[in-house]
């Protein structure tokens, strides 16, 4: 078993990408508050990894 830390590490990194990646395909559409938004949630996935 992992270690509980390290999977809660590994969760939100993985959130993070993904919400990035939203951001991104938002850009492409020409969405740029949702892609802000998205980009913001990503930022802070990974800023709570502390």
């Amino acid at each position: 078993m992992k270690d509980p830390k390290l999977e809660l590490a590994e969760y939100r990194l993985k959130r993070a990408l993904e919400t990035m990646e939203e951001a991104v395909a938002l850009i492409r559409g020409n969405k740029s508050r949702g892609a802000i938004n998205r980009l913001y949630y990503s930022v802070f996935y990974v800023s709570s990894l502390s």
